[in-house]
């Protein structure tokens, strides 16, 4: 006989403090998620969604089980005769912290026979379910659920009590690690552009610490032509050029806390080698959540060579995001300020071609507005003519 589930404090504090713990990490709350599953004896476990209005399900994340590509089509073909889903919305939707088990929805007796059981679950070894609801938008409704064959059987009162207990811990940890995740995606893709654009780009701290540098930076540095790094802070041969630099970092600095304001400012760098001067650019460096201590830089410098030949900047629009040629020549023109109806007579192209072309743009550049695209557009200097 098993033994009854203990979800007292302590009990419950043990595991909120793992599950809060890595949900900092990334995917690690996946694992504080794995010692749930061995408390309530499950043999698979998934983020679950379930569309009310269509009667859709959906596994987001296989948490433990058969694979995702092995199981997600299987349990879209029968997400319909979801008997437990169905029955559950036919009345209020369960609210996040909410608790939901199979047995509860429908008589375990009838669902024997039902094809849902039979012709899916039965298949995987699955026959009860328990889940904790951790999200609720739109009649769109987001469980960790559980499930475990007939043996140890449906999920008695003591592993609901303890699931309950845990259920909103489990709500808050799902909204950080989504938060977070989302914030690593955006940490990615920027870094990737960074690595991407053709000026070097310094990201310096107050005391001109080299915080993070893109390719092009290093190998500006590795050039040995006037701008070099020496422990860790940014050094310029050109004193001229050295005390702008550190002027402007100052000033950022001093308006990043508050006294006064300062938007940076340019000049330029000259070399040991007599070629043409760098041109520099130091702006500031704002952190993304307000009194942010995670990240020291206060200025954003960047070094142009003019000395090296550039891309056609439709060129380096279908290299940063990959465009095709059609839609890079939209992105230039709409960049220069161009309306759609005034690209498509400039390409001698048809008016809702042209909305095609801006619709695969903004998914492959993220934006989902053309102001926002054209900002972007600026801020990485692809401002264009009539040609690209």
């Amino acid at each position: 006989m098993n033994r009854p589930l203990v979800a007292d404090d302590a009990a419950v504090l043990s595991f909120t403090n793992r599950l809060y713990e890595r949900a900092e990490e990334g995917k690690g709350w996946h694992g504080a998620l794995q010692d749930l599953v061995d408390k309530l004896q499950g043999t698979f476990a998934a983020l679950h969604q379930f569309d009310a209005c269509t009667h859709q399900s959906a596994a987001v994340e296989i948490l433990r089980g058969p694979s995702f590509d092995e199981f997600v089509p299987i349990l879209r073909q029968h997400s319909t005769k979801n008997v437990w889903m169905n029955n559950l919305s036919l009345g209020p939707l369960p609210r996040p912290g909410d608790v939901i088990a199979s047995h509860r929805l429908y008589p375990e007796a009838d669902f024997v026979n039902h094809s849902f059981y039979n012709d899916f679950l039965k298949g995987f070894g699955l026959f009860s379910s328990v889940g904790a609801v951790v999200d609720l938008c739109d009649n769109r409704m987001t469980t960790v659920t559980i499930l475990r064959d007939r043996n140890p059987g449906m999920f008695r009162e003591d592993e609901e009590r303890y699931l309950k207990r845990v259920a909103l811990h489990l709500r808050n940890a799902y909204r950080v690690e989504r938060q977070l995740g989302a914030s690593r995606a955006s940490r990615a893709l920027l870094c990737e552009v960074l690595e991407h654009l053709p000026s070097a780009v310094f990201a310096l701290d107050p005391i001109l610490r080299v915080v993070l540098a893109n390719q092009t930076a290093e190998k500006l540095i590795a050039s040995g032509d006037g701008v070099r790094v020496a422990r860790g802070r940014l050094e310029i041969d050109d004193r001229v050029a050295a005390r702008s630099l550190r002027q402007a970092v100052s000033d950022l600095d001093r308006a990043r806390a508050g006294a006064g304001s300062a938007e940076g400012g340019a000049f330029p760098i000259g070399r040991r080698s007599c070629s043409r001067p760098y041109l520099a650019t130091a702006m500031p460096m704002r952190p993304l959540v307000s009194r942010d201590e995670t990240c020291s830089a206060c200025c954003l410098l960047l070094v142009d060579d003019p000395e090296v030949r550039r891309q056609p900047p439709g060129i380096r629009l279908m290299q940063l995001w990959g465009l095709t040629a059609a839609e890079a020549r939209v992105a230039s023109l709409l960049a220069g300020g161009h309306s759609l109806r005034e690209i498509a007579d400039l390409l001698e192209i048809g008016f809702s071609t042209v909305r095609t072309h801006l619709q695969r743009i903004f998914m492959k550049t993220d934006p989902s507005r053309q102001g926002d695209l054209v900002r972007l557009l600026n801020r990485l200097g692809l401002i264009f003519g009539n040609r690209c």
